[in-house]
């Protein structure tokens, strides 16, 4: 992709009424071949129900794996070992939910580092399936297991697909106002967001070492968060309305 890339024209362009309507188009009752996942999504009926549905029903788990711990590196041989992921995720969200939102950038950031982390950390989970792909001799280049990169697009995605859920029903969470949650939110980070980071540098004109990694064998939370911050930065300097999650919605498929 040349940059800049011309499909965006800045951060004027994630203007609330073009949020709303591609947050709207994301949400299951708007996409083509919606209809199996805003059934499902019917049959949630409370918080807890609607996480399981963001996780199995809808994207985050499926995105996921898509690179990097995909089908085709063998992760569906371990379904214990993806049970248990994603309970643990379900109810760090959960917990989360059910209490105060985050006061600050600061305290969103060190939750999802920790539940990143977590997840990474072949003693604490996944451990079957580290150990195999440490010992395969597939072309493949994760050899690590299920990475931060891995963690970070499944934990990134259950906020983001919750997001759009609540945009539509808010009753899920009805003591504070559900954005709240989400004012921190991080952009789940994927080849076509790697793409609009590197136009955001390209942009402003800084300059970083060249990137050894794809988001599916990024093992390295301070690098995760290079990304993360570069984005963060952007979008406060430019329009500092919207957040970050918001501004994802927008230009994701421009990078496409």
């Amino acid at each position: 992709m040349k940059y800049p890339n011309s499909r965006f024209a800045g951060m004027s362009q994630v203007e609330r009424n073009k949020i709303d309507e591609s947050i709207a188009n994301y949400h299951p009752q708007n996409q083509p071949n919606g209809a199996k996942r805003l059934a499902l999504l019917k049959n949630s009926t409370n918080l807890s129900e609607l996480i399981v549905f963001c996780i199995d029903g809808y994207r985050a788990w499926g995105d996921a794996v898509l690179m990097g711990a995909g089908a085709y590196l063998k992760i569906g041989n371990y379904p214990d070992e993806i049970a248990a992921a994603k309970e643990y995720v379900k109810q760090e969200v959960e917990k989360y939910l059910c209490g105060k939102p985050f006061p600050t950038a600061h305290d969103y950031d060190e939750w999802h580092k920790s539940i990143c982390t977590n997840l990474s950390d072949n003693q604490k989970h996944f451990a079957s399936y580290s150990a195999y792909r440490k010992a395969s001799k597939d072309k493949f280049k994760n050899k690590c297991g299920f990475t931060i990169g891995n963690a970070q697009k499944f934990l990134n995605m259950i906020m983001k697909d919750l997001y759009a859920c609540l945009s539509q029903d808010p009753n899920f969470l009805p003591d504070f106002d559900y954005k709240a949650y989400f004012k921190y939110c991080h952009m789940p980070l994927d080849s076509y967001i790697l793409r609009f980071v590197d136009d955001i540098r390209y942009r402003e004109k800084i300059k970083r070492h060249a990137r050894t990694y794809t988001w599916g064998n990024l093992n390295d939370y301070d690098f995760y968060m290079e990304e993360q911050n570069d984005i963060r930065n952007y979008v406060a300097k430019y329009n500092p309305k919207v957040t970050v999650l918001e501004t994802e919605f927008v230009v994701w498929p421009l990078y496409k």
